[in-house]
């Protein structure tokens, strides 16, 4: 610890339950739900010398998962959202200390797809739409502006989007070399 600077201790606990289930259909497809409660003890110090309580967070997922009968091609969709309490940043007129800045929510939908192709060729694709905004009216930690529930959250991209493409090379006896060639967008 820093001369001048006293540490702070808390001690928290809590039961964060995670539920999942999966119904296959078919050989080929299985469908899932998910739920989970998070918890993350808060690190730092308001300037008047509070601390804060933990950031909890729900989420739930939908989805559905696909395997080809040989397995060389698998695809996933997934619907998700999320809330987050308690959120902290920087405090910008204090510099060192926190400030909360409320709850926070992102849902959206995923997309992957992992295919094993002809001639030693794996392409791996994934899409992601992210809508993340404020439920809270605070101000903005940069600018003093109102922050009102809606408006968005920077720093959290809308669209993104990576593509991998590989192919093994057999170098002679177990020598296995790859090769590939990757393309990543983000909003």
């Amino acid at each position: 610890t820093a001369p001048g600077i006293n540490p702070i201790q808390q001690n928290l606990s809590r039961f964060s339950p995670q539920f999942g289930v999966v119904v296959q259909p078919s050989q080929t497809l299985s469908l899932y739900a998910t739920y989970g409660e998070g918890f993350r003890p808060n690190n730092g110090q308001a300037f008047n010398g509070s601390t804060f309580g933990p950031e909890t967070s729900k989420a739930y997922e939908l989805g559905a998962k696909f395997a080809s009968a040989d397995n060389r091609i698998t695809a996933t969709l997934a619907l998700f959202q999320m809330d987050k309490t308690n959120v902290l940043t920087a405090d910008p007129t204090n510099s060192g200390f926190v400030i909360a800045i409320g709850a926070a929510r992102s849902k959206g939908f995923e997309v992957d797809i992992d295919a094993k192709l002809p001639s030693d060729f794996h392409l791996i694709v994934a899409y992601a739409y992210t809508d993340a905004y404020s439920l809270s009216t605070v101000l903005d930690p940069d600018f003093a502006k109102p922050i009102l529930p809606g408006d968005p959250l920077i720093n959290v991209p809308k669209n993104s989007f990576n593509t991998l493409l590989t192919k093994d090379f057999q170098l002679g006896g177990d020598r296995k070399v790859m090769l590939g060639a990757g393309l990543q967008y983000i909003d």
